[in-house]
């Protein structure tokens, strides 16, 4: 992985001009991806940001490769809360939860909130639940 500043005779969006030079100039990162691949990409305002986009490109092909859970494929509330009321045992602890979850659900949706996924809620959200 390379990280370096790129050059450009021409003004591009995002591209600062530097005078030493008299061209064009954005950091960006040249790596190549473990399929074979050349990643080529500029247009970065500082190094740190480079390191940084290079850094997440290397990350999500690392979870593809160990099938890890992807950030998009969080599950809907409503399915967690299902899968969580399958696993109580105790009639009392289910209902208790039944209920719990419900009016949580219920608090969201007045609020246009229904299909709403985990990685999505907010303490705003919870806090209505405990308001109510």
């Amino acid at each position: 992985m390379v990280i370096k500043k790129f050059y450009s005779a021409r003004e591009k969006a995002g591209w600062r001009w530097d005078a030493a030079k008299k061209k064009f100039s954005s950091w960006g990162f040249d790596i190549w991806l473990a399929d074979g691949r050349r990643k080529r990409e500029s247009g970065f305002a500082s190094k740190q940001i480079a390191e940084s986009a290079a850094a997440r490109i290397r990350l999500g092909e690392k979870n593809r490769r160990y099938e890890l859970v992807d950030r998009q494929t969080f599950p809907a509330l409503q399915e967690l809360f299902q899968k969580r009321i399958e696993t109580i045992n105790q009639h009392a602890e289910k209902m208790r939860a039944v209920r719990v979850l419900q009016t949580l659900l219920e608090c969201l949706a007045e609020k246009g909130f229904s299909s709403i996924r985990v990685n999505e809620l907010t303490t705003a959200q919870i806090n209505l639940y405990v308001e109510r």
